[in-house]
């Protein structure tokens, strides 16, 4: 019969899947956490007697180490039981475990069976005083202090563990971690929290040789010519070689030429300095420097770009010098630092856009580079970290525009994308969600043009489409809402352009029509006032003052001045000429 009760235990066992840390002697205290779930079981030597017909469970508090099952129940169904702790408990609380046999009206006991339990508090984080530290191997004892939470853990003991004891070992010194150094190389030091909770914090301990004072210091090279916007790094070399300390750089004329406190120098303007390295125990060099005009005159300029309080000029060999505001190394030098005179930037360009925080570089061959600020993904590189130095976004690109967080890439396929701010739906994506990589928008695109909240495109039949911030109506579509998705507005158009808030168009016939912002009367209408709806500036009429034949034999003052009514005028060329806002032809 016992062997029947002891098969019958184990079936019904694997019916309840007891878990290996199911608990059943009571002459253990068990720990638990809050929050913790175990199974108790009535203890083996209990399935020896054969004649159980009842049990009854009890907690010293059951709001605290709480029951399942709290009462009295079968044997068959009450001998395993669930305890979960609520909260924490100093000290112990007991389980009891009574039972009565069959046949009998009263409980008795060979106990009761009692389970002592104390319910703790894990820990749940852990945080060192260092995360990391170089030190020279003869720099002492460290000392790692740690930080456990909460402060009310039940168990606030750790332990130490170096992962390379040939570098570094560790002991527990008062709750600290007292690490000594043995040779040079890294290692972890570990802090494990010993409440079982697998909770830990690392730090890596790197050690140095043993510090050497320099005798000297000696930088390379000593003596270097240099472009005004050119860059190098100057370095050193301390005797003895294994001499450790740490330098400071100096200009002697920061207006000539920079140096950070990595060496790296940076000419500025024409003319010479001395760039100086000192050690932290007094010993110095110096370099020196002299910082010529960049290789361009106004002879090879072909193209220029202005935006965002900076200058970009082009060189007929596609060479291209920047200067102006910095701020976010929307230059595309490396640095931050603002450029009074033009310096070198990339080669091979063949068009920039550069946005008020932001620029972007059309080379050759293509592709697509862009540099500056980069909050909502205005680069299009897939992040949103600013860029120093120009990074490639695409490639078979005919033409791009920037203006105030957004870009705008016309590829030679007619194919529009957009990347970065979008809360006005100026991307035309149909979302106001920011993109930091571009997306596609439209085909059979011509030219583009961003404004500071809009976008304007030129498709190739003429139409032109548009999106994004509409307040002061610079989408001339007759309101002064946004619009996510590009509308249609116009049609027989060559050209257009997008100001920060009010849009410019071209026709075919010589028209140019103007909608948006007039706070200024930028919008040439003779008014101040906003405009929905693209008003006519220039109606591409012929003057009906001047007639075709007195244009024809007017009189030419080196063959390019004539006078009409006493206004003095470029010459007219054969053709179709706009003179005084009015077209005239010439035969």
């Amino acid at each position: 019969m016992k062997k029947l009760i002891h098969y019958f235990l184990g079936v019904v066992c694997l019916c309840y899947a007891i878990p290996s840390n199911a608990w059943d002697d009571p002459t253990q205290t068990y720990n638990i956490s809050v929050g913790e779930r175990v199974q108790v079981i009535a203890p083996y030597w209990m399935v020896q007697i054969d004649n159980y017909s009842e049990v009854r469970w009890e907690s010293d508090n059951n709001d605290i180490l709480h029951l399942d099952y709290s009462g009295t129940g079968s044997w068959d169904s009450w001998f395993v039981n669930n305890v979960t702790c609520k909260k924490a408990f100093e000290g112990t609380l007991y389980l009891h475990l009574y039972y009565k046999k069959s046949g009998d009206s009263y409980w008795h006991w060979d106990g009761p069976i009692s389970y002592a339990f104390k319910c703790k508090i894990p820990v749940t984080k852990i945080t060192l005083n260092h995360e990391s530290l170089e030190v020279p191997i003869d720099g002492g004892d460290i000392f790692l202090e740690p930080a456990i939470y909460p402060d009310n853990a039940s168990d606030k003991s750790v332990n130490w563990l170096s992962s390379n004891t040939k570098v570094a070992t560790v002991e527990d010194w008062y709750g600290y971690g007292q690490v000594t150094l043995k040779s040079p190389g890294t290692t972890t030091i570990t802090c494990k929290a010993n409440d079982g909770s697998g909770i830990s914090a690392r730090c890596k301990i790197t050690v140095l040789p043993e510090h050497v004072e320099p005798t000297a210091i000696t930088i390379s090279p000593s003596s270097k010519t240099i472009k005004v916007g050119e860059k190098f790094k100057a370095n050193y070399t301390l005797t003895p070689s294994n001499a450790t300390t740490t330098v400071t750089w100096s200009s002697d004329d920061k207006g000539i030429a920079t140096v950070d406190q990595s060496g790296n120098v940076k000419g500025v303007k024409e003319g010479s300095t001395y760039i100086n390295v000192k050690t932290a125990n007094g010993k110095t060099d110096k370099v020196k420097l002299k910082v010529e005009a960049a290789p361009m005159n106004s002879t090879n300029v072909v193209q220029v770009a202005a935006g965002g309080d900076r200058s970009f000029f082009q060189s007929s060999d596609g060479t291209l010098l920047a200067c102006g505001r910095n701020y976010n190394g929307e230059l595309g030098d490396g640095t931050t630092m603002d450029n009074h005179l033009p310096a070198i930037i990339m080669t091979d360009v063949q068009s920039v856009s550069s946005g008020i925080y932001h620029s972007l570089f059309l080379k050759k061959d293509g592709s697509v580079w862009a540099c500056g600020a980069n909050d909502f993904g205005e680069l299009g590189d897939g992040t949103t970290t600013d860029r120093h130095t120009p990074v490639k976004i695409m490639t078979d690109v005919q033409s791009v525009s920037a203006r105030y967080r957004h870009s705008l890439f016309l590829k030679k396929d007619g194919s529009v994308w957009a990347c970065g701010y979008n809360i006005n739906g100026q991307l035309g994506d149909g979302t106001t969600k920011d993109k930091q990589t571009p997306v596609k928008i439209l085909t059979d695109v011509q030219s583009v043009s961003a404004g500071n909240l809009h976008s304007l495109f030129l498709k190739k039949d003429g139409s032109v489409l548009v999106c994004g911030d509409n307040d002061n109506g610079q989408l001339g579509d007759g309101t002064t809402s946004k619009r996510r998705t590009p509308v249609k507005i116009l049609t027989d158009v060559q050209f257009v352009s997008a100001g920060g808030h009010h849009s410019l168009f071209l026709k075919k016939d010589g028209s140019v029509w103007a909608c948006g912002d007039n706070f200024y009367g930028q919008l040439g209408d003779g008014t101040t006032a906003d405009k929905s709806t693209p008003v006519e500036i220039f109606d591409g009429t012929i003057d009906a003052s001047i007639d075709e034949t007195v244009v024809q034999q007017m009189p030419t003052v080196n063959g390019r001045i004539f006078s009409i009514s006493g206004q003095r005028l470029n010459a007219p060329r054969k053709g179709i000429n706009i003179i005084g806002g009015k077209k005239v032809v010439v035969k």
